[in-house]
């Protein structure tokens, strides 16, 4: 992991003594999909998966991954696993994406469009923009994200993140309550696109397809002991069928109202609005 989402292209100084460190995440994913473009001229199907930072890269990279393979007639699946982005509070959204951009130095990368650059420098984008317009660019595609209710790992990054580089108190914080109902609304707005799916597991755990848990994770849980269908690895099976038999949400619990004005609901509840999505 670069430590910039996998999009940085920069230096600044570092430690006690000062020294430039080099950030080039850009570069370095760059060179992983121009060697994956030279080593397989034809494929029948192309999967995408980032886990923890590397789904949110994947969010930022997919439609130039997605583009340069397109001409070779694969069935495409794009996966990020274990980092929706949620930011806190709603209010600080913009201004905390567009600090990371800029000290990144992200708004000149060529994954973006010429009008998502201008937004970038101008602070009106937003790696959410990004995503849904991919689906939108790629509607031949599946994108299927996965995530824990409560996540701990994301929830601590979001908190020191806001913390040390904004001085965000109310963000650093946030509660697991604010943090489930700020990725719900999150959801919802992906879920306008017919393109996407998510499947949300109940705990706190971090990663589920960079190990064995993969095969045992249902929405119940990462161990599988409590039962719950279908199991994650089922799932993502499923995507890459045409059609999916499984629902285009994977949630389990009590059904509930999540909006933008109103409190968060506690538990491991499901969004009623994304529920009842066919």
């Amino acid at each position: 992991c670069s430590g910039d989402m996998h999009a940085g292209d920069t230096e600044q100084p570092w430690g006690e003594g000062g020294e430039m460190l080099q950030i080039r995440g850009y570069r370095n994913a760059g060179a992983a999909l121009d060697w994956a473009l030279a080593n397989f001229p034809k494929l029948t199907e192309l999967r995408l998966l980032g886990t923890s930072a590397g789904s949110l890269g994947l969010q930022w990279w997919a439609r130039r991954a997605l583009s340069s393979f397109k001409a070779r007639g694969a069935r495409t699946l794009t996966i990020p696993d274990s980092f929706a982005g949620v930011l806190f509070p709603p209010r600080n959204v913009q201004d905390s994406e567009s600090f990371l951009f800029r000290t990144w130095n992200m708004c000149g990368d060529d994954t973006l469009t010429a009008s998502e650059q201008e937004r970038c420098r101008s602070g009106k984008l937003l790696l959410s923009d990004v995503f849904a317009e991919t689906m939108r660019a790629h509607p031949e595609s599946r994108f299927g994200m996965i995530n824990a209710k409560a996540d701990l790992v994301q929830r601590l990054f979001e908190k020191f993140m806001e913390l040390t580089g904004q001085h965000n108190v109310i963000g650093f914080a946030m509660t697991a309550a604010q943090f489930y109902k700020t990725m719900n609304l999150m959801m919802q707005k992906y879920a306008k696109e017919p393109n996407f799916q998510t499947y949300l597991i109940d705990g706190d755990h971090h990663c589920y397809t960079n190990s064995q848990i993969v095969f045992q994770t249902t929405p119940l849980g990462k161990d599988g002991k409590l039962g719950g269908r279908p199991k994650l690895i089922d799932w993502i099976e499923c995507l890459s069928e045409t059609p999916c038999r499984e629902k285009r949400v994977v949630c389990i619990g009590e059904l509930q109202r999540v909006a933008p004005h109103e409190p968060a609901p506690h538990g491991c509840y499901c969004d009623v609005k994304l529920a009842m999505l066919k």
